[in-house]
């Protein structure tokens, strides 16, 4: 049996070495981001900590750690406030 992830990361791979990381990016972009439309992520992996990995990739980037929200409630009023204009 073939491994297709295992495939799709050679292609990709060979692609960015040869034609450039644009090409690898829309590789990526048209034939495996396509693929996980209306599937549930975490059916795909398990993320332990995804707070913290939020905080690490945003650390990389140099962007500010995220803001904890009250999220409740806080739709309704929104909403509200949208259809009453």
């Amino acid at each position: 049996m073939i491994n297709y992830t295992f495939l799709y990361i050679q292609i990709a791979v060979l692609l960015c070495l040869h034609q450039g990381q644009q090409q690898a990016e829309l590789f990526v972009q048209d034939f495996i981001i396509t693929q996980l439309i209306s599937k549930d992520i975490l059916e795909l992996c398990a993320i332990s900590n995804p707070m913290g990995l939020l905080v690490d990739v945003l650390q990389q980037l140099g962007r500010p750690e995220p803001e904890p929200r009250y999220s409740d409630n806080s739709h309704c009023h929104y909403g509200c406030a949208v259809c009453a204009m």
